[in-house]
């Protein structure tokens, strides 16, 4: 193995254990079915998507089977924002599955050693 290699190994072995920790840590458990709620009307366009959204986090909020750890929406997936214009006001309906955070795996305590090697320079 070429030296170049052999000081890029442990950057990889390093750098896959990173992704695969972060890929667990984003899990996400989502509802059964997609929410949608209306905002109230307003004189701007982005008004009334703040207010859709704000409209639908509030509805998952108060949903029994929902709650406050799925009303993020951010987090939620299939989001749409359906507005229109009636009357010089913007209204708009948010509409998207509500996710929470999942109970990922722990990472093991373990961590990937790095190899000895008494060529090896410090940083």
């Amino acid at each position: 193995m070429g030296a170049g290699l052999r000081r890029l190994l442990p950057v990889c072995v390093v750098a896959s254990a990173c992704l695969a920790t972060a890929a667990t840590a984003n899990a996400k458990v989502c509802g059964a079915r997609k929410v949608s709620a209306t905002g109230e009307t307003a004189q701007f366009a982005l008004l009334a998507k703040v207010a859709a959204r704000t409209a639908w986090s509030s509805k998952v909020a108060a949903d029994a089977r929902l709650g406050g750890r799925y009303s993020t929406w951010l987090r939620s997936v299939d989001r749409r924002l359906v507005c229109r214009k009636v009357e010089r006001r913007h209204i708009c309906l948010a509409i998207a599955l509500p996710c929470r955070p999942g109970s990922a795996a722990q990472p093991t305590t373990a961590s990937p050693q790095m190899p000895s090697d008494p060529k090896r320079r410090p940083l």
